[in-house]
C-alpha cells in the first residue's frame, strides 16, 4: 500500500498585529494531515506571547463549528524567537469533523509573523 501526499499552505506567512487575530480558511483533513504552525517574533518580542488554536467543523464553511479552541501551543516572548507547533489530524479525530482551521491570537505590544503548512494524505493505493 502506498500513500499519496499533497502540500497545503494553510496560512501564508502574515503579520499578526498586536492584539489581533489571524485565522486561516477551513481545510479538509482527508485521510490524515500533519499540520505545522510557526510563530516568529520580531527584534522585540511581544509582551504576551501568541497562541495557536485549531478549530474543527463538519463543513468547509465553518457554519457547523463543533469544537473550538484546542490549544496547539503558545509561543514564547524572546526577541527573534521562532516557535513551531505540530499536530497530526486523522480520520475520527475531534468528533469525526472533516475540516479544520488555524487561529493565531493573543500577542500584545508587538506584531508577530505567523504561518501554517500541512501535508495531507490524499490517496491510499
Amino acid at each position: 500500500m502506498s500513500l499519496t501526499k499533497a502540500y497545503q499552505a494553510v496560512q501564508a506567512s502574515a503579520s499578526n498585529a498586536a492584539a489581533g487575530t489571524t485565522t486561516s480558511g477551513y481545510q479538509a483533513i482527508g485521510y490524515g494531515t500533519t499540520l505545522v504552525c510557526m510563530v516568529t517574533n520580531g527584534a522585540t518580542g511581544p509582551t504576551i506571547a501568541c497562541s495557536v488554536y485549531v478549530d474543527f467543523a463538519t463543513d468547509g464553511s465553518g457554519t457547523n463549528l463543533i469544537q473550538t479552541a484546542i490549544t496547539l501551543g503558545t509561543a514564547g516572548v524572546a526577541n527573534n524567537g521562532i516557535y513551531r507547533f505540530t499536530i497530526g489530524l486523522g480520520i475520527g479525530n475531534e468528533g469525526d469533523a472533516p475540516y479544520y482551521r488555524v487561529r493565531f491570537t493573543g500577542n500584545t505590544a508587538q506584531a508577530v509573523t505567523v504561518q501554517a503548512d500541512a501535508w495531507s494524505t490524499t490517496a491510499l493505493t
